[in-house]
């Protein structure tokens, strides 16, 4: 082999080694969201699985699995692997607590309700995902906003919590 083609593969391997311990392992966001309802319908919303298709843009379909305790589900999203989702904790109306694993990470979201002023109630919402291997670590580091997931399901739940409402 020559020099030249030598120097590009020590080059190439150099790139990769180092994306690969600057790209986290560990990707985590905490976001805040306001919604203009009690923390019942909120919860009644955040605990429903099996209605999300009907609301999230993404989500193509919910299967449950027959578990009765935890409670498991998998989404299937309308890009990206299927998302197993697990329940670890459930204090209703203030507290959900879940497993996720999909292709290449595993994680978990922690979604924590309190009842805000003149009815309105208080979401924060943390997301955090330990991810495994070169290519999804890259995957995620390119195109996956944690923070982003978690406007846009809030903003979601928004739509889906006003719509309950005018059909009561």
């Amino acid at each position: 082999m020559s020099s030249t083609v030598l120097a590009i593969v020590a080059i190439l391997l150099t790139a990769l080694a180092a994306a690969w311990v600057l790209l986290p392992a560990k990707r985590s966001a905490t976001r805040q969201c306001r919604f203009p309802a009690p923390i019942e319908d909120v919860w009644a919303v955040y605990n429903d699985p099996e209605s999300q298709p009907a609301w999230r843009a993404e989500i193509d379909r919910v299967e449950m699995h027959e578990t009765i305790y935890p409670r498991s589900w998998t989404e299937f999203p309308r890009h990206g692997p299927p998302i197993i989702l697990s329940e670890l904790e459930v204090s209703a109306p203030h507290q959900l607590v879940l497993s996720t694993r999909a292709g290449g990470f595993n994680g978990r979201y922690v979604a924590r309700f309190e009842r805000g002023e003149s009815g309105k109630t208080i979401g924060t919402f943390t997301e955090t995902a330990t991810i495994t291997g070169f290519l999804p670590r890259l995957i995620s580091a390119l195109f996956v906003r944690p923070e982003r997931i978690i406007e846009t399901y809030a903003r979601e739940a928004t739509a889906e919590i006003e719509r309950r409402k005018k059909a009561a």
